[in-house]
């Protein structure tokens, strides 16, 4: 499950003046998963192999501030 180990995405959600972190972890747009084992994402949009690294890339395109943190685990870890 090297996935679930990889790292977490960071940006800031919320409203009325909120700020707080959203965390992506890749296991969430997994295809190999299912929703029960931490898909989160329909299995039309899901991505075989996916990435911490790749999540960070288009996270970035779409314009998010993120940060990638190596030492992150997720929490079912």
């Amino acid at each position: 499950m090297h996935f679930l180990k990889a790292a977490s995405r960071r940006s800031f959600v919320g409203g009325r003046g909120e700020r707080r972190p959203l965390v992506l972890w890749p296991v969430y747009f997994e295809a190999s998963r299912g929703r029960g084992r931490g898909r989160k994402v329909p299995a039309h949009l899901a991505v075989k192999g996916v990435t911490a690294e790749a999540i960070l890339k288009a996270a970035k395109a779409a314009g998010y501030e993120a940060e990638f943190d190596p030492d992150a685990k997720h929490p079912a870890c």
